[in-house]
């Protein structure tokens, strides 16, 4: 069942702002609106360059977006999911599904950036008790925490990037 109007216009007002990635010293990305009024998601590329997509809600509390990257190439799709933290302060929970594949990847927890503060700042208010959810089927073997490892093609990959280098 979709949303109503009210309730996607509600989110939509949520999300606007900056994002900063969960231990990331300096991944943030951006949803903000267009002249239209449509959310869009606006990020770093893991190859290099942006990522954007038009923010299209799934339900109450879910949007997710159709990516491309700067030279207009499709990149895959991202999914992201609004929570409340412990703290009050509001959260994305967000994954990213390559083209051409069928898995989902990591969960990664953002946390809505204040003005003035970094994205690195805002995440380490609740780094030492909240940990991202993990997503059926994914596996974190490994003790750096500052990697994970994609449990498609098992490549090792840096915390702050939102979807495997390889797939």
């Amino acid at each position: 069942r979709a949303p109503s109007a009210a309730i996607r216009e509600g989110l939509a007002r949520k999300l606007v702002g900056r994002w900063g990635l969960q231990g990331s010293k300096s991944q943030e990305y951006r949803i903000e609106r267009r002249a239209d009024g449509s959310p869009w998601f606006d990020g770093p590329n893991p190859a290099g360059g942006r990522l954007v997509g038009r923010l299209v809600p799934l339900d109450e509390s879910g949007l997710q977006a159709d990516l491309s990257s700067s030279s207009g190439a499709d990149f895959g799709t991202m999914r992201f999911l609004l929570v409340e933290n412990l703290d009050g302060s509001l959260g994305l929970i967000s994954s990213c599904r390559r083209v051409g594949k069928s898995e989902w990847g990591k969960d990664n927890q953002a946390l809505k950036v204040s003005e003035g503060r970094s994205g690195a700042e805002a995440a380490s208010d609740v780094e030492e008790y909240m940990r991202p959810a993990m997503q059926t089927g994914y596996q974190d073997q490994l003790v750096d925490p500052e990697l994970w490892q994609c449990s498609v093609c098992t490549l090792i990959n840096q915390h702050n990037v939102p979807c495997c280098s390889a797939c």
